[in-house]
């Protein structure tokens, strides 16, 4: 599913030296801009962690210079200038394979359209190899995560203060049908609010 989709970068080298599986992408320091770039379209969730296993052979930057797993996050009937970006550079110095990452989140209520991944850069000299590149639903900051961490932080908090009355046992099993409603196959996060 990679595809070049800006004019001003070229794509990608293919290179038999991999992470796993027979081949990686491979960016040359040949101050050349190079991009592949693949279009998820309708992702799940509103959180996202994108990954790929990196090595950056014997890599040097000058100004202006780069290299990155970058994501753009595009929102349905909406202009270019809402759009979310997230995205981790590769550091000179790593001869040896490893896991470059960076969580990024949704900004804006908007139905999500398309999130474009991409591994871009331009550098004068070196090598930089991408492999595994991963784009997973972070549920950390899901909304029954989110929802979860405000239960227990009650719970803890009414915990602490003790049975001064009878309104914390009222509160406490409240939030065992909250805790309950989450705890479902389909997490019922209405209820649960």
């Amino acid at each position: 599913g990679w595809d070049v989709t800006h004019y001003q970068y070229q794509p990608l080298l293919f290179s038999p030296i991999h992470y796993s599986g027979k081949l990686s992408g491979m960016m040359v320091g040949d101050g050349v801009p190079r991009m592949w770039r693949q279009d998820v379209v309708a992702p799940e969730g509103k959180s996202w962690r994108l990954s790929a296993m990196v090595k950056a052979e014997s890599l040097v930057m000058g100004k202006g210079e780069y290299a990155r797993l970058y994501a753009h996050v595009i929102y349905k009937d909406q202009p270019d200038s809402t759009t979310t970006h997230f995205y981790v550079d590769v550091k000179p110095g790593s001869d040896d394979w490893i896991r470059l990452a960076v969580n990024g989140a949704a900004l804006r209520d908007d139905p999500i359209e398309r999130i474009y991944v991409s591994v871009l850069g331009k550098f004068s000299s070196g090598r930089v190899y991408f492999d595994n590149l991963t784009l997973t639903t972070d549920m950390t900051l899901s909304d029954e995560s989110l929802l979860a961490n405000k239960i227990s932080d009650l719970r803890s908090n009414l915990e602490r203060v003790g049975d001064v009355d009878d309104s914390i046992q009222a509160c406490l099993e409240w939030l065992d049908k909250a805790d309950a409603a989450l705890a479902k196959d389909t997490p019922d996060v209405g209820a649960a609010t």
